[in-house]
């Protein structure tokens, strides 16, 4: 089963970064004038998501959320040689949502102008 998910995860690392290149693309050549500030936001998304790419796949975790718990396995050996990726992987995945939260507030703001 963890050998499932890590191909899973190395098949999403191809098609995030094709995607999230693709998305910049379309930002920056056909979209320029449609979108107005609001690119650069996406642009920020775009570029962040293949970073924490890069992060999710050095790291490999192993992630189980069930209710109001969210725990984190990292199968690299002891802890306390990788504790520093982890915590990067618990940053990078935090920053995550904090864009998404402003993402969606930025749109909100705009719809309600």
């Amino acid at each position: 089963m963890y050998l499932f998910i890590h191909t899973i995860q190395h098949f999403s690392f191809i098609f995030s970064k094709f995607t999230n290149f693709l998305l910049l693309y379309l930002i920056w050549k056909t979209a320029r004038n449609l979108l107005g500030q609001f690119r650069y936001l996406m642009s920020t998304f775009a570029v962040y998501s293949i970073v924490y790419n890069y992060v999710n796949i050095i790291t490999h975790p192993l992630v189980l959320i069930e209710k109001q718990m969210y725990v984190v396995f990292v199968g690299l050996g002891n802890l306390n040689e990788y504790e520093s990726i982890l915590c990067m992987f618990g940053a990078s995945f935090g920053l995550c949502i904090s864009l998404l939260c402003t993402e969606f507030i930025f749109r909100y703001i705009i719809i309600c102008q």
